[in-house]
């Protein structure tokens, strides 16, 4: 807050003496760049640039031709450079792994720390020399041929572009001199390549300013300020800047003030919280029921009149509770805006499904397709799908067109001396369903059948931009301009775009689908690209297994201009400043959160290898968590699980004790919610919660909007009654009471007993146990009148 204080102080006398000076802000995230983009509202001559941002800027004032490539196509670039090193036999110790995706990524990681890193490939096989590790060999090969390969198509990776950026300035000392002052928010590190832009920017800019988190009253070897230290002093050993140390832009001593202050300081007294308290802590007894209790209170402070915008929920590990958040921010009605993966939403999943029917179409997945509310049936009634499924169980398919027509071919009419014998004889059973089908009506389903199965056939071999038309078109819906003259009407398409427009769920499946459409975007610019070994044509399978490879991770993120309740990871809250602040998941192991198992490098690796690879450092997750506390300003909210998935008691983060003990009396103020246990009226945030705490209480009346919901209560209480009392069976129970069915069933087992189709299934599951359970020997159940109840 202080900073940003500053910074637009700053501002204001900069264009006070110049007003058409440019002046650029640097941030590394873009919820940082929409809340300062908030703050300064409409200002002329202001640029908010990410560092991504920046080195395109430069290169683009430089002139360069060079293009970016996207994740995809450095991807597929990855894995061509290993198949092209597998076919000439020189992998090793990566031969049994290449092929896995995983190992994939794992590469390109390593790829983008070498790159961060400042790291070029000579030093990597520099090295290899001398170790003589044949990793290390694989490695330099790998990353020698990337390289080679992005230099000679005139192409650069996003890191790559921060190096080309870095060179460009290095190389030119007029490049960028006309951009005015730049400052930089939010940050608590910098790469080597990072830090050379900034040298080189110093030099030619009017003015350079970094802001950066620090606590004079603390020793630099502070648990709190331990990644700030290091990046305090490359600043100074890089740029050599002259050090302002900033007043508090306020005056205030809330408890949370106090906190920053003590935290992670062996002497601090207990802090008095103020009333009504600034620092709460919640042990749930679940996952579920943390999110459900910091979304009451966020929809309590939103109905307060907070602003949505000054409301962050952050976690950990934000992928454990991303679909839990989602789910229940929906039912509380609360605005939420969190990054996933494109695989969560329902629209992409049914599109991911229909790539993958062909050419095996087996029995779930073709069922999934054709009962989606996504795609419209043009070729299949519902009744028909229906009478499809009773079928393809009767005489169960896998998968393949042969099972699918099997299934449906015609059978002979049975004799009639068949048709008697199964008349006295129970186990010949009834006639198989296809027996009692015309001829016609199965060959009509069969026939619609396999047209579904041919629409979704595309090519046996095609260009990737080929496949991506046909999937668009006969998937989605969406023509192409050159077509435009025929009426989509006439052409046959599932109309997944024209289902997800009418839908309940428009705008979120809109969104997916327009992700999921520049990923297919990403997925044509990459096979374009003369990658090692890599033809023109592909069969069906190799796009096939593209997209199903690269739609599911593409990252959907929400619209930066809603205001919105932001939920993401921890890291997030260091460069955004909130007034309300809930973090879930503070149990023990998840924060501070274990070491990550390295694929390639052991600690002691990393700890002594001569190259400036990145080093594990402990204390970073408690300066972490210093900062994301010290920007939260008005009310802190912990929260954690009490018990793990196996019931088992779960410890609090160590990061949990460090601030509640810190606080007079809060450990007996945190709240334990019970297992299962309901809100009241006053705390309920849904109607199916508000109606649920009016039933508890016992209310006699509900609000209109709750009516038919509440009638259905009371006929489900007059069934729970009728259940638990002595009176007969009632109608809904499903208890036979057609006269022929009770006629056979008393002459097979006597007379006196209450049968149901659930009690007669136990023979179809087991005989041996139906025997046991109604063949007792009894004659007939006991009368209810000697005391004892005929359901036990």
């Amino acid at each position: 807050a202080t900073a940003l204080d500053h910074a637009c102080s700053l501002l204001h006398a900069t264009q006070t003496q110049h007003r058409l000076t440019p002046l650029t802000f640097l941030l590394p995230t873009g919820d940082a760049i929409q809340q300062l983009r908030r703050r300064l509202g409409d200002v002329m001559g202001v640029r908010l640039l990410q560092f991504y941002n920046l080195s395109g800027a430069i290169l683009s004032e430089a002139g360069s031709t060079v293009r970016e490539m996207s994740d995809t196509a450095t991807r597929r670039l990855v894995h061509a450079l290993l198949s092209e090193a597998a076919a000439r036999d020189e992998l090793t110790t990566f031969r049994p792994v290449w092929e896995k995706p995983g190992f994939t990524a794992v590469l390109i990681e390593w790829l983008r720390e070498m790159k961060t890193q400042g790291i070029p490939p000579e030093d990597i096989a520099a090295h290899t020399l001398t170790s003589g590790n044949e990793r290390d060999r694989q490695l330099a090969l790998l990353y020698t041929r990337y390289q080679a390969f992005v230099q000679d198509t005139d192409c650069a990776d996003a890191d790559g572009l921060l190096w080309l950026a870095a060179e460009a300035l290095e190389q030119d000392p007029r490049l960028f001199t006309g951009a005015g002052p730049l400052v930089l928010l939010g940050f608590d590190q910098f790469s080597p390549v990072q830090l050379r832009i900034l040298a080189a920017l110093a030099s030619r800019l009017p003015q350079l300013t970094i802001y950066s988190l620090w606590d004079a009253a603390r020793p630099t070897d502070s648990l709190a300020l331990s990644r700030l230290s290091r990046t305090r002093d490359a600043l100074v050993t890089a740029l050599a800047p002259q050090v302002e140390l900033l007043a508090e832009s306020n005056n205030r001593e809330s408890p949370l003030d106090h906190l920053r202050r003590s935290l992670f300081e062996p002497a601090s007294q207990k802090i008095s919280d103020s009333d009504p308290p600034a620092v709460a802590a919640v042990a749930a007894p679940s996952r579920e029921s943390e999110v459900r209790w910091a979304l009451r209170a966020i929809k309590r402070l939103l109905l307060d009149g907070a602003s949505a915008e000054q409301i962050a929920l952050l976690a950990p590990h934000p992928d454990v509770y991303a679909r839990i958040v989602s789910a229940v921010a929906e039912e509380y009605g609360i605005p939420v805006a969190s990054e996933t993966e494109l695989d969560q939403s329902p629209a992409i999943a049914a599109l991911l499904n229909l790539v993958s029917l062909s050419p095996d179409f087996p029995w779930r997945a073709t069922f999934d397709a054709l009962r989606s509310p996504y795609i419209q049936r043009a070729w299949l009634s519902a009744a028909q799908i229906d009478l499809l499924d009773r079928l393809t169980r009767e005489r169960p398919v896998v998968a393949g067109r042969e099972q699918w027509r099997f299934a449906l071919q015609p059978l002979p009419p049975r004799p009639a001396d068949e048709v008697a014998a199964a008349d006295t004889d129970e186990d010949l059973g009834s006639p198989p369903l296809t027996a009692t089908l015309p001829p016609e009506e199965l060959a009509a389903l069969e026939a619609g059948l396999m047209a579904f199965f041919d629409h979704l056939s595309p090519p046996d071999q095609a260009t990737h931009h080929a496949y991506t038309i046909w999937l668009q078109e006969a998937l989605l819906g969406l023509f192409t301009d050159e077509e435009a003259e025929t009426a989509p009407a006439e052409r046959p398409t599932l109309g997944l775009m024209s289902c997800c427009q009418q839908g309940a769920y428009a705008e979120r499946d809109l969104r997916a689908l327009g992700a999921a459409l520049r990923g297919l975007r990403d997925l044509v610019e990459a096979a374009a690209l003369p990658l090692p070994g890599q033809e023109a044509l592909v069969p069906w399978q190799v796009y096939r297994t593209d997209v199903l490879e690269i739609l599911p991770a593409v990252r959907l993120r929400s619209d930066p201009s809603h205001t919105v309740v932001r939920f993401g990871p921890l890291e997030a809250g260091r460069a955004v400043t909130v007034d309300h602040l809930f973090v879930l998941g503070l149990g023990e192991g998840e924060f501070p959160r274990p070491p990550q198992p390295d694929p390639f490098y052991t600690t002691a690796e990393r700890t002594a290898h001569p190259l400036p690879l990145l080093r594990l450092q402990p204390a970073d997750d408690a300066c972490l968590w210093w900062q994301v506390l010290a920007n939260c300003r008005l009310t802190l909210s912990l929260l954690r699980p009490r018990f793990d998935e196996s019931g088992a008691p779960w410890l609090p983060s160590a990061y949990w004790d460090a601030v509640v003990n810190l606080f007079d009396g809060l450990q007996e103020r945190i709240a334990e919610p019970k297992v299962g246990a309901a809100p009241g009226v006053a705390e309920a945030a849904s109607p199916a919660e508000l109606i649920e705490a009016l039933a508890s209480a016992g209310a006699v009346a509900v609000p209109p909007e709750l009516g038919a919901a509440w009638r259905a209560i009371l006929t489900a209480r007059k069934v729970q009654e009728q259940r638990r009392s002595w009176a007969p069976p009632a109608a809904f129970e499903g208890v036979l009471y057609a006269a022929d069915l009770l006629a056979d069933l008393e002459r097979r087992y006597g007379a006196g007993r209450a049968w149901s189709v659930s009690r007669l299934n136990r023979y179809g599951a087991c005989p041996y146990s139906f025997f046991a359970q109604e063949g007792l020997g009894l004659e007939a159940w006991p009368d209810p009148e000697e005391g004892i109840d005929p359901r036990q």
